[in-house]
């Protein structure tokens, strides 16, 4: 069973189903257990960002694709 934080990547399909298509930046720091502060830089970082769209003031993430984005980083988890 891979993790990531406290997320069973077993269960994202389970863990996504309660998320409309489209997520907030809060949405992802809640879903990630971190301060909103701490998860947008993570929008913009040059190697491997969260999928997000800055539209205006703020972020829109298109729930399926911050999904792939985890499973892809599966890979990279140790336990």
């Amino acid at each position: 069973m891979m993790e990531f934080g406290d997320i069973d990547l077993d269960k994202l399909d389970e863990l996504f189903s309660k998320y409309d298509e489209t997520m907030t930046a809060a949405q992802v720091a809640k879903l990630l257990k971190m301060k909103v502060e701490s998860v947008r830089p993570l929008f913009k970082r040059d190697e491997d960002p969260i999928p997000a769209y800055e539209v205006g003031k703020h972020w829109l993430i298109i729930r399926d694709e911050f999904k792939e984005w985890l499973r892809r980083r599966s890979n990279a988890v140790t336990k």
